[in-house]
């Protein structure tokens, strides 16, 4: 969300479209910092996002105390984190494995900023791309990471899934754990939704997700009452 003219005006021309929306809203990162990391220590720690749109998830790390940096080429997109008082690395995401910033994270973090599809028909360039990554998180670090796969034109829905496979295999052999989106609803709800049936998050170190009593409370309260009794039934397990 921007929160005025002089914000607005930054991001005008930003690459991605919709990014130049001042009511973009902010759901989403509070909850998956509950759900997911909530049970870790996160204060005083060093996070960094890759791709971080309006700043949602760095705000809501700033919030809970853990310095928010993040990794943005885009030069309005990246101001406007400096303005609020962000570390910003301008750097192409594409081409992360380039990307030394003299240190490793406790953690890092991508919600729908980079496309497995940029490197279609190059397995060596996705897998150095994902390596890179990796090779950011500390020793005893984390990661909460989702794709936004588009389906190249002329690809077939065949080769669409065999890459999407692929993508979860090189992520699984470094030790990331996959968490399959049981539904639409919970997609919505932490604001994750991509361009294609299924969504996987890929996790590692100390990220687990589990259902906190607000998500249970609100999942329930919001008319998903049937889910909530669903997931109420899980977490008791």
């Amino acid at each position: 969300m921007l929160y005025n003219k002089e914000e607005e005006e930054l991001v005008a021309h930003a690459f991605e479209p919709g990014l130049r929306d001042p009511n973009r809203g902010n759901k989403g990162s509070p909850e998956i910092l509950r759900d997911f990391l909530g049970h870790c220590r996160l204060t005083g720690s060093s996070v960094l996002e890759l791709g971080p749109g309006h700043y949602e998830f760095c705000e809501a790390l700033k919030r809970a105390g853990v310095a928010g940096s993040a990794l943005e080429l885009d030069p309005g997109i990246a101001e406007l984190g400096r303005r609020r008082g962000f570390q910003v690395h301008v750097h192409d995401l594409k081409q992360l494995s380039s990307f030394n910033p003299g240190r490793k994270y406790d953690g890092v973090f991508c919600k729908g900023s980079h496309d497995p599809f940029w490197f279609y028909g190059d397995e060596p360039a996705l897998r150095t791309f994902i390596s890179g990554l990796h090779t950011l998180i500390a020793a005893s670090g984390w990661a909460w990471i989702v794709s936004c796969p588009a389906k190249p034109a002329g690809a077939s829905e065949e080769d669409f899934r065999r890459w999407l496979a692929l993508e979860r295999r090189l992520f699984l052999a470094l030790g990331f754990r996959a968490w399959d989106v049981p539904n639409r609803y919970l997609g919505a709800y932490y604001s994750i939704s991509v361009p294609c049936d299924g969504l996987t998050v890929f996790c590692y170190g100390a990220v687990r997700h589990r259902w906190s009593p607000a998500t249970l409370l609100e999942l329930g309260g919001r008319g998903f009452r049937s889910l909530g009794r669903r997931l109420r039934r899980l977490a008791g397990r």
